[in-house]
């Protein structure tokens, strides 16, 4: 190909970058810059519910809403529980949680969660026992809430995580 078909493409013209080669470092030279996990809630039952949302900073209004009801249908507040939103600290890891926040109860809501709970081997919609902490693992808040047999699931196992 020759300069004339390129400047038909190109009439601004073409630069030559040259680039620089890659930088090979040790992983003792790479620091990961963690934020500080922040939640809403005052935790005062122990309980800590993670989602992914993309949407907001804590949650959307539309999945708060639904939270709520759920909350309230088994007598529970926002105040009872400690709610991270994951999307916000994309190095966390579950020590992180479990060093910053205490909690006998975990609710995930969303598969982006059981990738960084991998190591628990969870099964969705069915309430485990892991370290001495009850662990539900579900669909997030906005399938649950489009999806009736979800829904069901979802109760079912929480009327056995609170009797």
């Amino acid at each position: 190909m020759n300069k004339t078909f390129y400047q038909a493409f190109y009439p601004e013209g073409i630069f030559v970058v040259q680039e620089k080669s890659p930088v090979l470092l040790n992983p003792e030279e790479i620091e990961i810059v963690k934020k500080e996990i922040t939640y809403i809630g005052e935790n005062r039952k122990k309980i800590l519910i993670v989602i992914h949302d993309r949407e907001s900073d804590t949650i959307n209004e539309k999945d708060k809403e639904f939270l709520g009801k759920i909350l309230g249908a088994v007598k529970l507040t926002f105040n009872d529980i400690a709610l991270v939103n994951s999307f916000l600290f994309p190095a966390l890891h579950p020590s992180d949680l479990e060093n910053k926040i205490s909690y006998t109860k975990l609710i995930l809501f969303g598969e982006e969660l059981i990738q960084l709970f991998n190591d628990l081997k969870l099964n969705k919609y069915k309430l485990s026992e892991v370290n001495d902490v009850e662990v539900l693992y579900s669909d997030s808040l906005f399938e649950i809430q489009e999806d009736k047999t979800k829904k069901i699931k979802l109760w079912e196992e929480l009327k056995k995580m609170f009797p």
